[in-house]
């Protein structure tokens, strides 16, 4: 009698937005800092969980691009 047998697929999921704490631990920054830079206009882009003051995230995809943007390539371009 043969066996059957079955392979699982194993998938590991980034997810799609993070909290800004985890968007700060992620860019090595302080939440604070992150919280500044939004009311300064600067920093990630991020989004809102609904109206105006509600939770913030930021999408992982936003976070790699902002750090992709602050890559210089000598000291001199700084």
């Amino acid at each position: 009698m043969a066996m059957k047998t079955s392979t699982a697929t194993v998938v590991a999921l980034t997810p799609a937005r993070v909290s800004s704490d985890a968007a700060a631990r992620y860019l090595g920054l302080e939440p604070q800092t992150l919280t500044n830079w939004r009311n300064l206009g600067k920093g990630p882009r991020f989004t809102r969980d609904g109206k105006p003051g509600s939770r913030v995230f930021y999408r992982v995809s936003d976070l790699d691009a902002w750090l992709d943007e602050q890559a210089v390539r000598s000291n001199s371009a700084v």
